[in-house]
């Protein structure tokens, strides 16, 4: 008996495996393309239309296998085609997709899990060759693929974190839809794996565990060692633009210096500072009356003038004509004041309190100064003033400060040469993160620091300064927010000159390059060594199948003969075949066989004896048993004969009487002296009777004598219908012991006790082809059911009618999805039986009409089954109707019999009627 419960007996059927994994998989789909659509309005970009297109293309998959199931009930080429949509579109994912490895291979793993659920375990190698064919494909069209891909999963934000665990949970209701459909001993679609099927499991799973693993090891020594090679690579870039940055800083700290070094420049600072008086306080009074006029004076001024005309300017006008990075030339002398001025004008004449003068000036003993950085507000790049002292040749002493403005669009552009796109840049940052210049075009950094893109450290020595730390490389992300290998290093000159100068400005060089572009070449050869470790699988997988299918073929020849002995064929044999034991267990079973043959030979020539005997006998039997049932039957028709003429012959000995004394009566009647009469006196004395009567006294005698016969006719006639209604009332009792003794017949076939399970069961086990034959499962939740009155032959009429009626509406179901119900219940009073099926289903207007007669829904029927089961219930006051929830959603028949249950009688009193 099944663990059908009975509601699911006596309502709607259990639906097939395949609809709960096409929910699955059409919810995962919608989801797809409502993100698709969703991208492909926001961005406009045509990879979403493709995507769109390759995810609107599986969604038709999924409705022709919907259709494929609901309409013509084919499960299993439905889930091929929903498993194939699948797989295309996870092999096609690739041309537009970056981050596809997040998504594909879910789609892949699902697809062996659904053809096992909504197929047959068997199919497993079949499925697991599809998987492996889709994942070598998919992996091929990556390598093959355009770079400029769209990460969708980046383009919404937490998809990433919302997708994987979705799709695990999406995995993990399979598998648990495996174990309850599929490998639950009490599932109704519970199937075995065959050893084909096993051993192809077990090789995947061998191979899977030593190639995956080797080529996942394999691949993170790569990637390692190719991270590590590519931060080397990154930290040489970092020191070869830090060099070339402190090398441009140093060249046109040199400039100015050569520049500062022209007779012209030389002379103006000798004549300046020889106009200083020998006392100090004279020479300050002197300065301020400068730094007053300047102040104070017209800029066309011959004052202003000869500071912004003089010879020194014009040097510096020639010196700008050929270096367009320097600008706001600035000459003082020794005390800081102002000699000569080019660009524009400055804020002050004397520069003796500046940072830059008195670090360049250095207490007369001269040096370099970098600092003072600013950033333009036209075109954001970055200028820097450069300070250097002055030597006067002839005297050999520091004879002023010269400065300049440089702007830095030379090391802007040596950093876009250094760059590669966005993927790799490099970066000039100060201590507080501030990016001085990028190698990214068009980038406007003045607002922009480094730390607000990558808070990771740099690995910094505690004690030592960012502009002198050494260079170094580490994980982080980069101005996009992708993850990236940075690396940094300090500003160092080639010469090793003008080092400690050039580090004041705390300066470094940070080249940073995103993962995707560090590991480009890598990714290949991991996708490329992975696309040979499926490859060797799908290979294992196919070697495997095909080995087992070869050590298969002697169990499968023994299964074939085991099935033929099953069947009665004892003569065939198994082929001895494949390995040593297989050839000893054939040659086993073919020496049981032999065996076997011989003893049923034996048994049957015993048989047959013993048939012969009994046939004998039986022979006997029945001849007695015609003998005594022809007696029995001639016994039984003379005692119904004779109670009938009993009764009827009381009957007849009443009326035989009543007959004779009416004709008595009739034979002394006196009719018939009124003939004599009429002869006499009328016919022969006719004359003479008319005179007689006519006198007195005859007439007063013939009127006396008709009064006397009136008397005596009148007493006839009551005598005569009194005898009359006898003669009815006798033949009323005939008729009536006739009629009593039909009835009588008529009673006695309904008392009979019924055992509906038992007789339900005998029948089932009699109609074993709908089983065998027609493969339909049959599912049995009978109650307890008391022993009832009613007509066996007729009940079980009415359900052959009934499963002959569920066989024909399962005609159109595929073997493996043919199941009948059978249910008895105790309900109302009433014994019910159901007949349930899960076939094509009755219409509602047809629930009453299928039991006319002459109705009938099939080609070739003739409307009589249901019509006459109906009519043996209504002989045993029961009744039958069918529900149904409309076509393709089964059928359950009820059949309802009244509960009278039947009591035993007490001994005394049977052995007493029995003796009676």
């Amino acid at each position: 008996m099944s663990d059908a419960r009975p509601d699911r007996i006596l309502g709607a059927g259990p639906r097939h495996p395949f609809y709960p994994v096409a929910a699955l998989a059409t919810i995962a789909t919608a989801t797809s393309l409502a993100l698709m659509i969703v991208g492909l309005l926001r961005t406009g970009d045509r990879q979403y239309a493709w995507l769109l297109a390759g995810t609107g293309l599986m969604a038709a998959g999924h409705t022709l296998s919907w259709l494929l199931a609901l309409r013509h009930r084919k499960h299993r080429v439905a889930i091929w085609w929903l498993a194939g949509s699948q797989v295309i579109h996870a092999v096609t994912a690739p041309l537009f997709m970056a981050d596809y490895l997040h998504i594909a291979p879910f789609l892949l793993l699902m697809v062996p899990l659904e053809v096992c659920i909504a197929d047959r375990l068997r199919r497993i190698p079949s499925a697991l060759g599809l998987m492996l064919a889709g994942a070598i494909v998919m992996i091929a069209v990556d390598l093959v693929a355009m770079p400029n891909r769209r990460s969708v999963l980046t383009d919404f934000p937490g998809a990433h974190a919302l997708a994987i665990p979705l799709f695990t949970m999406h995995l993990i209701l399979l598998g648990w839809m495996v174990w309850y459909y599929r490998m639950r001993p009490k599932s109704p679609f519970f199937t075995r794996i065959n050893l084909s099927a096993q051993q192809t499991l077990i090789t995947t799973g061998v191979a899977s565990l030593s190639v995956l693993p080797v080529t996942v090891v394999l691949a993170a020594l790569i990637r390692d060692a190719h991270i590590d090679q590519v931060g080397q690579n990154l930290r040489y870039l970092a020191e070869i633009a830090a060099g070339r940055v402190a090398d441009d800083l140093e060249s046109h700290l040199y400039k100015l210096v050569a520049l500062g070094r022209e007779p012209v420049i030389q002379e103006g600072l000798r004549q300046a500072n020889d106009a200083y008086p020998e006392d100090p306080d004279r020479v300050r009074a002197q300065i301020a009356e400068k730094e007053r006029r300047w102040q104070n004076e017209s800029p066309d001024s011959p004052f202003i003038l000869n500071i912004r005309g003089n010879a020194q300017m014009m040097v510096f006008a020639r010196f700008r004509t050929n270096e367009h990075s320097h600008q706001d030339l600035f000459l003082t002398d020794r005390h800081g004041s102002l000699v000569a001025a080019q660009g524009k004008k400055p804020p002050s004449s004397s520069f003796a309190t500046e940072i830059w003068w008195r670090e360049a000036w250095n207490s007369g003993l001269g040096a370099s100064w970098f600092g003072d950085l600013q950033f333009s507000r036209s075109t954001g790049l970055p200028s820097l003033r450069i300070a250097a002292a002055i030597l006067d040749k002839t005297q050999g002493r520091i004879a002023g400060v010269m400065t300049s403005t440089y702007q830095m669009r030379a090391i802007q552009s040596a950093l876009q040469k250094l760059s590669r796109g966005k993927e790799t840049a490099v970066y000039l940052v100060d201590k507080r993160g501030l990016i001085i210049a990028s190698g990214e075009a068009n980038t406007a950094v003045t607002d922009t620091t480094w730390w607000d893109f990558d808070d990771s450290p740099m690995n910094l020595p505690q004690d030592a300064r960012f502009g002198t730390a050494p260079p170094d490389r580490h994980h982080g992300r980069d101005l996009h927010g992708k993850r990236a290998l940075i690396a940094h290093a300090p500003l160092r000159t080639s010469s090793g000159v003008n080092i400690e100068d050039i580090a004041q400005l705390d300066w470094r060089v940070v080249v940073s390059q995103s993962h995707d572009a560090a590991l480009v070449g890598v990714t290949k050869a991991t996708k490329a060594a992975l696309l040979v470790g499926l490859m060797v699988l799908a290979l294992s997988v196919w070697i495997s199948s095909m080995t087992a299918r070869v050590q298969g073929r002697p169990i499968e020849r023994l299964r074939q003969t085991a099935s033929a002995m099953v069947l009665g064929d004892l003569d065939k044999r198994a082929q001895p075949g494949g390995s040593e034991e297989m050839a000893a267990l054939a040659e086993a079973f073919n020496t049981l066989t032999e065996r076997l043959a011989t003893m049923i030979h034996d048994l049957r020539e015993y048989s047959r004896t013993l048939e012969d005997k009994v046939r004998e006998r039986t022979e006997r039997l029945r001849r007695t048993q015609r003998g005594l049932i022809e007696g029995a039957r001639y016994s039984g028709m003379a005692e119904i004969a004779s109670g009938v003429l009993h009764n009827i012959g009381n009957v007849l000995n009443s009326l035989r009487v009543s007959v004779q004394t009416a004709n008595q009566r009739v034979k002394d009647s006196k009719t018939q002296r009124l003939t004599k009469i009429r002869q006499r006196l009328i016919e022969e004395k006719g004359q003479a009777f008319r005179d007689w009567v006519s006198s007195e006294k005859g007439l007063e005698q013939f009127t006396h004598y008709l009064i006397k016969l009136c008397d005596a006719l009148i007493d006839e006639h009551k005598t005569f219908r009194g005898e009359l209604i006898a003669l009815q009332h006798y033949v009323d009792q005939i008729c009536n012991a006739l009629a009593a003794q039909t009835n009588f017949a008529r009673q006695i076939q309904y008392d009979e006790p019924l055992d509906i399970n038992e007789i339900l069961t005998d029948i089932l086990l009699a109609d074993a082809q709908l089983e065998e034959r027609y493969h339909i499962r049959l599912n049995r939740d009978m109650a307890e059911i008391p022993t009832i009155k009613g007509i066996r032959t007729k009940l079980s009429y009415a359900f052959l009618s009934l499963l002959e009626n569920a066989r024909e509406a399962l005609a159109a179901n595929e073997e493996d999805d043919r199941q009948v119900w059978i249910g008895t219940r105790v309900m109302n009073g009433t014994v019910q039986i159901s007949v349930r099926d899960n076939g094509v289903g009755i219409q509602e207007d047809e629930l009453t009409t299928i039991f006319q007669y002459g109705y009938t829904t099939k080609p070739h029927g003739h409307g009589f089954g249901l019509h006459s089961c109906a009519n043996a219930m209504r002989e045993m006051n029961g009744r039958v109707w069918a529900e149904s929830e409309g076509p393709g959603q089964g059928a359950v028949f009820y059949l309802s019999l009244p509960l009278v249950p039947v009591e035993e009688e007490p001994k005394e009193a049977g052995a007493s009627e029995s003796a009676s």
